[in-house]
């Protein structure tokens, strides 16, 4: 990988990005943590959906189309913004366990997400049995470990050299 990060730092866009890099990184960063925001806020209102200890007025699949629309909205300026910062210092980025755990953990998030959305609204009153409530339970508590390792494992990167 660090022969793979030599090659992008070498290109003329992460030349260009790097020259920018005074102004465009603080930037990047921002919004990056913006969407983050983003992201967990809506995560956290699903889950304490789940959890019952808000939104009990509403389905799942209702609180699902509320607030997952804003996490899926979230998710490609996050990969944006990533990607601009690893073409802005790719061989850090890339030779880094942590950005690697990160990817892992940002696979296993989506993944989660895209089949909680599927099973709620294919089969709504799973989410409603209280005879669930225990592999509720462990869903949220999983999705949630998931995501604030992405959130750890993203602010590592800067800690970690390999």
């Amino acid at each position: 990988m660090v022969g793979f990060g030599q090659w992008i730092a070498q290109s003329a866009l992460s030349q260009w990005l790097q020259v920018q890099g005074w102004w465009l990184v603080p930037f990047l960063q921002s919004v990056h943590i913006l969407a983050i925001a983003v992201v967990m806020s809506s995560l956290l209102m699903v889950n304490m959906r789940l959890l019952g200890l808000s939104g009990s007025g509403l389905t799942v699949p209702q609180i699902s189309l509320r607030y997952l629309p804003w996490m899926w909205w979230a998710l490609p300026i996050l990969a944006v913004t990533g990607v601009l910062m690893i073409v802005i210092e790719p061989v850090r980025s890339l030779d880094n366990s942590s950005f690697w755990i990160k990817m892992a953990l940002l696979v296993i998030a989506i993944a989660m997400m895209w089949r909680f959305q599927d099973h709620a609204n294919r089969n709504p009153g799973y989410w409603e049995d209280v005879s669930n409530r225990g592999r509720i339970k462990a869903y949220v508590t999983v999705s949630m470990v998931v995501w604030v390792g992405i959130i750890f494992g993203g602010r590592w990167i800067g800690y970690v050299n390999s």
